[in-house]
């Protein structure tokens, strides 16, 4: 994912907000952490969380309330640049569901200090109901944690008296980034000459490769309402045929009813699976050749 960095107005730390109704969408789905798997939980210490809370995180809840988005709504986030930065500090960006938000935190251990004005776009939105509680929460923010269930991250911003102000969810997926062979489809085995072969690029938020005889390409989207949740989109292939288009054509099908993805004993394989769970591609990694 791309750091979005947008500085036109200043936010004084009175956080003086308004314009934008706070008015009720249609909710596509819910999640918060309280709904997550409570099994294999690990709490991060100081250290290792302050390691961990580089990168993009998904609100999912804020001041006690679910976020919730629909349709093609982007969910609200937070992110943390701890790359080329003054020691002991942290940059950070948001999208606050309708504006973008820059500024820095000094970081000790797990406590945040507030380093000078918020910087945010000040675009006018209808509809931003997590507007004012995301902007107001990362300024009272003083304090984090972060802790691991199964196989994500949850982030948690707290204020001084140690009260949660919003909880953050971060996919646990870079295990998948590289070049993969597919090796079971639907729970058929695949020959070991099959030429079904994938590259994931997350950064970009890409897919391609060989679906077993023609080109493959497409688009990678995560989805934060579903625990390790991940789809492909706009997938598009060349058009010719051979004799192993029937294996092409169930990959490009299973490909389609992906909605989640774990890692098997090691990050060298991979489990993608359907809606209800069900293991339907298994894939090896593989190692790219020099050209």
């Amino acid at each position: 994912m791309k750091t979005k960095f947008i500085t036109v107005t200043i936010l004084a730390s009175s956080l003086v907000l308004g314009g934008c109704n706070l008015l009720t969408k249609s909710n596509k789905s819910t999640m918060t952490a309280t709904t997550q798997p409570t099994t294999n939980t690990t709490t991060m210490t100081p250290q290792k969380a302050a390691i961990t809370l580089a990168g993009q995180w998904s609100v999912i809840d804020v001041g006690g309330t679910a976020v919730t988005v629909s349709g093609d709504e982007e969910r609200p986030y937070v992110g943390f640049d701890t790359a080329d930065v003054a020691p002991g500090t942290v940059n950070f960006y948001a999208n606050n569901g309708c504006n973008f938000i820059n500024g820095t935190f000094g970081i000790n251990g797990n406590k945040l200090t507030k380093k000078g004005d918020y910087i945010s776009t000040m675009k006018y939105c209808a509809d931003a109901k997590y507007e004012i509680p995301i902007t107001t929460a990362l300024d009272a923010t003083t304090a984090f944690s972060i802790e691991k269930l199964n196989n994500e991250y949850f982030l948690y911003l707290k204020d001084n008296a140690g009260a949660t102000l919003m909880t953050l969810r971060k996919h646990n997926l870079n295990f998948l980034n590289g070049a993969w062979k597919v090796t079971q489809i639907q729970g058929v085995d695949l020959k070991s000459t099959a030429e079904t072969q994938i590259v994931i690029d997350l950064s970009e938020l890409k897919i391609h490769g060989n679906a077993g005889c023609n080109v493959l390409n497409g688009s990678v989207e995560l989805n934060m309402d579903r625990e390790n949740g991940i789809g492909f989109t706009n997938m598009y292939t060349t058009r010719m045929t051979c004799p192993d288009i029937a294996i092409e054509q169930s990959f490009l099908l299973a490909l389609e009813q992906v909605e989640s993805c774990v890692p098997g004993p090691d990050n060298d394989t991979a489990y993608m699976r359907d809606a209800a769970g069900k293991t339907i591609i298994v894939m090896k990694r593989m190692e790219l050749k020099q050209k």
